[in-house]
């Protein structure tokens, strides 16, 4: 795991102190060894340093679904759009998906899966003594080129990809992992 810099821990402080719920969450989460990690917009304002969110993303690994759902008490939910399908419990201001599938046309062009890897490069810091995990740059990426849906979210994908810190090695390897659809790879061809 790589730590988040002073910045990036200033915008997560910000969020935390947003939806305070994050704390009890992120410890439960720590103390029951489940894979997780802040994602998504949640994660994007962290990189690029905006305050101004609506909801906190929280992406949990599919091995731990069953636990979240007994943890919580709560049932997942399908949520299919024209864009994704995947399955989803809201806990307060919290938004927790898995088994996320990105689609295009109607066809799967992106089977977002945990993996080893995403657990190695996830981004962590330790704030009042909880230890908050936030997705990395690399994978914020590869959630949003499959199928964006505004040129808003091109512009934060082309953001990122310019950023220092984005590791086009890591990035490779999750398109191997993740992508079902030459249609990704075209894409982000066109942001670049």
């Amino acid at each position: 795991m790589i730590s988040l810099n002073t910045t990036q821990s200033k915008i997560l402080k910000i969020i935390i102190n947003k939806y305070p719920e994050l704390i009890d969450l992120a410890n439960t989460f720590n103390k029951e060894k489940i894979n997780w990690a802040i994602a998504a917009g949640s994660a994007y304002s962290i990189y690029s340093n905006q305050t101004d969110i609506d909801d906190v993303d929280i992406w949990i690994s599919a091995e731990n679904k069953n636990q979240i759902g007994k943890i919580l008490n709560k049932p997942w939910v399908k949520n299919k759009s024209d864009r994704h399908e995947a399955l989803n419990i809201t806990h307060k201001s919290l938004d927790l998906f898995t088994n996320c599938i990105k689609t295009k046309n109607g066809n799967q062009v992106l089977d977002y899966v945990w993996t080893h890897s995403v657990s190695t490069h996830l981004r962590t810091i330790q704030i009042d003594n909880v230890n908050y995990k936030v997705l990395s740059p690399e994978d914020i990426v590869l959630l949003k080129v499959a199928n964006p849906r505004s040129d808003k979210e091109i512009k934060q994908i082309s953001t990122l990809i310019r950023k220092p810190f984005f590791q086009n090695k890591y990035f490779q390897l999750r398109l191997k992992e993740c992508a079902t659809a030459s249609e990704v790879y075209e894409q982000l061809k066109n942001i670049k």
